[in-house]
């Protein structure tokens, strides 16, 4: 079998495997592509090719980002102790999560859902937001964690690797109910809370945080979210796909610091990550881990974050670069594509001009992006890890 057929042929399958997982069959998955259900299964045989368009469809009803479905060996294997499994293992990546975690990850969502679950915008990405800002900010605040799920870095922001698995479960408990809606256009997945958590394992502590998130962050949909957390420093020090690490929470700038840091916590004991390099952290809760310890260049990279919080102006096409523009775009430059775009751009007020319509669906046909919105949001995201240095 050649390069090509071995690729699709994980294509295929990774579309089926995520299809049943979410518990979808071919009629219903091809009535949401607005496609036949025979062209469902030529699909998921490897008998047809899929186009960009396809895949940016793809990728929205099954909430799965297109370089998940593009690259099989990125999404890790979820295994709760004391759980069977009858599947066989398929990913590269093993986790286990202790059964103390999964209660309290349960109850934790079902108080999300019985607070700001009737939200219409709250929906399967907004839940995973709350989940980590929760995490990190209790963890950066008390140095001890609250769920203590593991996030995955992917395009759409932190995604907790535990929780397809966990909810499942839910599911099959009767704690909960998935039901999937449109929510101005777009597809949606929603869970109704089918009973009050058990705040008997919340601390009085860790309520105020969730409180806090919930307050905060709650009245934001999947996209804003999602912008959000793109500018979070975890998030920005970690590469794609990897587990974003718990101590990053320490490195955070306003608005995402949650705590007073006092000078003998700058210049307490220094951590070297392997994602963002030299970074400060009061108590060495994580010696396991293997760091390594060092003083130098904490000064630098507290320079480069300082530097970088607050706003910034810059040309376009300084922002949308040559490098950035090659990596992602079917054009060599900003200017390449505003000349192959069909419209004549002399001026900035020209730009400005474009109908938005129009010119999302050209950066959806012509990138890896879906829309322009996206497309720069990536993009300032690139620039601030170039700033940082990572």
């Amino acid at each position: 079998m050649d390069n090509a057929s071995d690729f699709d042929g994980l294509l295929s399958k990774r579309i089926r495997s995520i299809r049943e997982r979410l518990g979808y069959s071919q009629q219903r998955l091809a009535e949401l592509l607005g496609i036949s259900r025979v062209t469902v299964s030529q699909m998921e045989a490897g008998k047809r090719k899929l186009s960009a368009s396809d895949l940016k469809k793809l990728s929205d009803i099954l909430e799965t980002p297109a370089d998940y479905l593009l690259n099989p060996d990125k999404e890790p294997e979820v295994v709760i102790q004391g759980v069977r499994e009858n599947e066989e293992p398929v990913q590269s990546m093993r986790v286990s999560v202790p059964q103390e975690k999964v209660d309290k990850f349960k109850e934790v969502l079902l108080y999300i859902l019985n607070r700001v679950g009737a939200k219409p915008n709250v929906g399967r990405t907004v839940v995973y937001k709350l989940l980590y800002f929760m995490d990190f900010d209790y963890y950066e605040q008390y140095e001890e964690q609250l769920i203590g799920a593991r996030y995955q870095k992917n395009q759409y922001g932190p995604t907790p690797m535990e929780f397809t698995k966990i909810v499942q479960r839910m599911e099959q408990d009767g704690d909960l109910t998935e039901v999937k809606n449109k929510y101005f256009e777009r597809f949606q997945t929603k869970y109704l809370a089918r009973r009050a958590p058990d705040l008997s394992v919340l601390s009085g502590q860790e309520l105020q945080v969730i409180e806090d998130v919930l307050s905060r962050l709650s009245d934001k949909n999947g996209k804003e979210i999602s912008a959000y957390s793109h500018g979070d420093v975890p998030w920005l020090a970690t590469e794609d796909g990897q587990v974003i690490d718990y101590d990053l929470a320490f490195y955070r700038t306003p608005p995402y610091s949650r705590r007073q840091y006092t000078e003998d916590d700058l210049q307490s004991t220094v951590i070297e990550s392997p994602n963002i390099g030299v970074i400060s952290h009061q108590d060495m809760r994580r010696q396991q881990m293997d760091f390594k310890f060092d003083l130098s260049g904490l000064d630098e990279l507290q320079r480069r974050v300082r530097k970088l919080d607050g706003s910034h102006d810059m040309p376009m096409i300084e922002l949308l670069n040559p490098e950035f523009m090659t990596k992602h775009t079917s054009f060599s430059s900003f200017q390449d594509m505003l000349d192959h775009s069909g419209y004549s751009v002399k001026a900035p007020e020209d730009f400005k001009a474009i109908p938005d319509a129009p010119w999302d669906a050209f950066i959806s046909a012509n990138s890896a992006f879906a829309n322009w919105h996206e497309m720069r949001e990536a993009a300032k995201t690139e620039w601030a890890k170039k700033q940082l240095g990572l």
